[in-house]
């Protein structure tokens, strides 16, 4: 069993159910496979089967059959983020060694490396014979050093997490999801598996309906979507902007939130208005496929929301700076979790110490991957996160390092030094510029947006004549944010 005969189980149960939907496409199962396996006879005709191909992942229903087109081609597709610079693009695809980019065009046809692709004789899909341990895909976070990193998930993995998503919590040919995530992050890939293994419908949610959030609840009443799982920042918006008073979803059952912490006074504006439906707050890891933790809400809302327990397919351990797992209320620790659905590790071997093999104290070992993110149990058992170990954040939903908005800004002529910081709302980038050099923080910024993703861009660069340092010369972080 694989991620792609799964799918085609479900093509063949559900052939004219609607699959994939966005404003002017509609997929129904029958014909969202039967393209995906088009694309993949191309694909294998040219020889392409084991290599990584690239996919221009635009939010639209045309991209998840080219996903399922380089599946059934044997081929780990790698979701490119469209708008994102071209030298971000081509970090990414000498990293993973794609072979090709794959695109669509208008009339439908299929591009490769800018060219229109003919058909080809549907001899043999290599993909079909794919094994749990292979490589179904691969997603690229940003990396600590500047250079974004490779996460190989493989068909088993996300076959233990759906496993695990279904019995927790059910799913079926009767659900629609409202999909917000862009099909370049990870968190995508929830909505995408849950449609192709168990034949729940998926409405591709168009970006500028939340800039209007009365017509977007009006969209999901015309889709009758029933089920959302959407980054807080997007729920938020609803809420701060009184949308509950004008219209109410009309459909919608569960509301799911997973890639940040939801604020506790959105969240009771949502509940207060929608006291009926399901509110489950999910906690998950780009290195894990799907999520690893999960807390439904009830009862009165403290100052911060658990994250709760592990999912049934995870094993997790709060670990102590000495490596001892930690049981007590209070104390914080690192967060390791092992689990089938772990990905196979970073393109290149890097990291490898983020998966190491322990014995955390219960008499099995097991491999882990050491998240970075530290939490405590409440007294009731649950897991409440803390904070980032290191330079990492989480801002609008998409995990961000720093450290990769520091390789860009020191790349730049004028800047001699940077440093950024994120004070929970916005980044903001400190610049030593170089002598003589006379440049304004707008510049910077203007600079910035070529090297960038739009989301990774400060909110705010202030330039100063010095950036602190601290005794061994590296910049004193503690100090600037005090002082700023």
């Amino acid at each position: 069993m694989n991620l792609l005969t799964r799918f085609a189980e479900t093509a063949s149960r559900f052939p004219q159910r609607r699959a994939v939907a966005d404003e002017v496409c509609c997929f129904t199962f029958a014909a969202l496979n039967r393209r995906a396996r088009q694309l993949g006879c191309c694909l294998a005709a040219m020889g392409l089967a084991g290599r990584p191909v690239a996919v221009l992942a635009r939010h639209e229903a045309w991209t998840v059959a080219l996903f399922f087109g380089a599946m059934y081609a044997g081929c780990p597709y790698v979701p490119l983020d469209p708008d994102a610079p071209e030298e971000k693009r081509s970090r990414i695809l000498d990293d993973c060694g794609a072979a090709v980019v794959i695109s669509h065009g208008p009339g439908g046809d299929f591009v490769v490396d800018e060219a229109v692709l003919d058909a080809a004789p549907c001899r043999t899909l290599p993909g079909l014979n794919c094994g749990p341990g292979d490589t179904a895909y691969l997603i690229y976070t940003s990396g600590s050093t500047g250079v974004p990193k490779g996460v190989a998930k493989t068909h088993g993995a996300v076959l233990s997490f759906l496993e695990a998503y279904q019995t927790t919590f059910g799913f079926s040919q009767e659900n629609v999801l409202g999909n917000q995530t862009p099909f370049f992050f990870d968190a995508s890939a929830k909505d995408i598996y849950v449609m192709a293994a168990f034949g729940a419908a998926m409405e591709v949610l168009p970006a500028e309906l939340f800039t209007f959030p009365v017509r977007l609840i009006q969209y999901l009443n015309s889709r009758r979507v029933d089920f959302i799982c959407w980054v807080p920042s997007a729920l938020s918006l609803v809420s701060q902007l009184n949308t509950f008073s004008e219209v109410l979803p009309t459909t919608l059952k569960r509301v799911f939130f997973v890639g940040e912490s939801f604020p506790v006074k959105q969240l009771k504006r949502w509940r207060a208005a929608l006291p009926y439906i399901a509110y489950v707050n999910l906690y998950g890891s780009t290195e894990i496929a799907g999520v690893a933790c999960y807390w439904q809400v009830s009862g009165p809302l403290g100052q911060a929301l658990p994250i709760g327990c592990p999912m049934p397919n995870c094993v997790v351990h709060l670990v102590d700076e000495t490596g001892n797992p930690i049981q007590a209320p209070g104390q914080v620790g690192e967060l390791y979790i092992a689990s089938p659905a772990l990905a196979q590790g970073y393109v290149g071997g890097r990291d490898k110490d983020a998966f190491p093999i322990l014995d955390l104290g219960d008499g099995v070992t097991r491999r882990y991957f050491r998240t970075g993110d530290m939490a405590r149990y409440d007294e009731k058992g649950n897991l409440v996160f803390a904070a980032r170990r290191d330079n990492q954040i989480k801002h609008m939903g998409r995990r961000i390092e720093l450290g990769e908005i520091e390789a860009a800004a020191n790349s730049l002529p004028p800047v001699q030094l940077s440093c950024c910081l994120y004070d929970g709302k916005r980044i903001v980038l400190y610049c030593e510029l170089v002598p003589g050099v006379d440049v304004t923080a707008k510049e910077i910024r203007v600079m910035l947006r070529e090297k960038l993703s739009d989301y990774m861009v400060p909110g705010r660069v202030q330039i100063l004549e010095r950036l602190p340092l601290n005794q061994n010369g590296k910049i004193d972080r503690q100090a600037l944010q005090a002082a700023h």
